[in-house]
């Protein structure tokens, strides 16, 4: 039982079922990052609230703008690369593997680069003892994602993967230029912070169309039961972002109109303006 298990740990396993094309740009297990995101864990819930109990907040403004920045130029990269690829367009819909070498490596070796990255955003939370906001589905969308892209990246790169990158890059750019400007002034008068939520949720409308498209088309014929599976996973996936998300934007940006159009038609009907 041991030995089976560890066999599913083993480089060995993971180069046997990892395709070809990224056989030498993903080596071996995910070991590493499961460990990375392991330490991730034990410092958020752990780790770093204990270091920062008897601490004040730490001042990272200069830091996180510098960040923020870092974000947007490199996920900018990520969409001119990803739109001006010949693997751009309707066979992204498709179980094609066109791409070249230096293409494939280059997307693959940023995004997943930035995914690790993105983790610090629940560092400097923690740092700045905004502790609200690492909720469980900020942790879960944090680690599940670039678990998720290595996993993609190794077992099946095919060109559907670069319509995840060009989206998602688009997503954090927006993103990232409210914490941008948010880390400049006062969030509260950005007109425009309710589309950081909405962009989010067109990138996962768009994503089900093309799980929708891809998956009848049996793009893993040769591991039937890991494509099964693999499909179940990104269905459980983006059904709890998408629902999230859509709950997220209702309580922050519809419910408060409507219950501001309730109050005032209330104060209406109490002033005796309305029959």
């Amino acid at each position: 039982m041991i030995s089976t298990v560890s066999y599913y740990f083993s480089d060995e396993f993971w180069d046997k079922i990892g395709d070809p094309l990224t056989r030498h740009i993903l080596p071996g297990s995910p070991n590493w990052l499961l460990a990375i995101i392991a330490v991730y864990f034990l410092f958020i819930y752990k780790i770093g609230p204990a270091y920062m109990a008897n601490r004040q907040p730490y001042n990272l403004k200069s830091i996180i703008k510098v960040y923020n920045i870092v974000n947007i130029i490199v996920n900018c990269y990520l969409v001119c690369k990803a739109a001006t690829s010949p693997s751009f367009g309707w066979s992204m819909f498709s179980c094609s593997k066109e791409a070249t070498d230096d293409e494939r490596r280059v997307v693959v070796n940023t995004w997943l680069a930035l995914k690790h990255m993105d983790l610090l955003d629940t560092v400097f939370f923690v740092l700045r003892k905004n502790t609200r906001q690492v909720t469980p589905f900020h942790v879960i969308h944090h680690s599940i994602v670039p678990i998720g892209s290595w996993f993609y990246a190794k077992v099946a790169p095919f060109k559907a993967g670069f319509l995840v990158v060009f989206l998602n890059s688009i997503v954090h750019i927006v993103m990232y230029a409210y914490y941008l400007s948010a880390a400049s002034g006062s969030s509260s008068s950005i007109w425009w912070k309710k589309y950081v939520t909405l962009t989010q949720i067109i990138q996962f409308m768009i994503l089900w169309v093309q799980l929708i498209v891809v998956y009848p088309q049996h793009c893993l014929p040769y591991y039937p039961n890991l494509e099964f599976y693999g499909c179940i996973m990104v269905f459980l996936a983006y059904s709890y972002f998408t629902y999230s998300f859509t709950v997220f934007y209702y309580e922050a940006y519809v419910k408060p109109k409507e219950k501001k159009s309730i109050d005032t038609n209330e104060n209406v009907i109490k002033n005796g303006k309305a029959k």
